[in-house]
């Protein structure tokens, strides 16, 4: 984009979001998931105020249906996690959400249109100057990435 050329950019962390449900789910048994099909099931989704709710809307607008209304947003992450680990409800999160929190009994769903890769990273200006408290900062984001337990985590990729 115009404005932007002169950045250069480090990703750090790499992660997958996808429909997550518990384990004993009547989708889990299937090998793929089509976006329809998840309409037939409550929700439990972030306020429409945060981004990865719009991309959730955006998702199932691409696919050419309404987004599910849900019977519950909530914010905190630890709410959304919980009520699918009892009963037949649906969220969307990061896979690494689900290794972070230890819930061996929630899964996430193969369903390819409903499936966000998102980055984090560090941007600087290719021709601007650090200071060393910047490169020191960079340093240990880089560190702390490096040891996060994801396979999916610290790509390192450069663009």
């Amino acid at each position: 984009p115009a404005g932007f050329e002169n950045l250069e950019s480090t990703t750090l962390i790499s992660d997958q979001t996808n429909v997550v449900a518990h384990t004993d789910h009547p989708l889990t048994r299937k090998s793929r998931v089509r976006l329809a099909d998840l309409l037939e099931y409550p929700w439990v989704l972030p306020s429409h105020l945060t981004m990865i709710r719009n991309v959730f809307d955006q998702l199932f607008h691409i696919g050419g249906l309404n987004p599910p209304k849900p019977v519950l947003e909530s914010d905190p992450l630890v709410i959304r996690l919980a009520l699918p680990r009892y009963g037949n409800f649906l969220t969307f999160t990061a896979s690494q959400n689900l290794v972070e929190f230890g819930i061996g009994s929630l899964v996430s769903l193969n369903v390819p249109e409903c499936s966000w890769q998102r980055n984090a990273g560090i941007s600087v200006r290719s021709s601007g100057h650090l200071s060393p408290a910047a490169r020191r900062l960079i340093t240990e984001l880089e560190q702390v990435c490096s040891e996060t337990p994801h396979s999916a985590v610290n790509t390192g990729s450069r663009t």
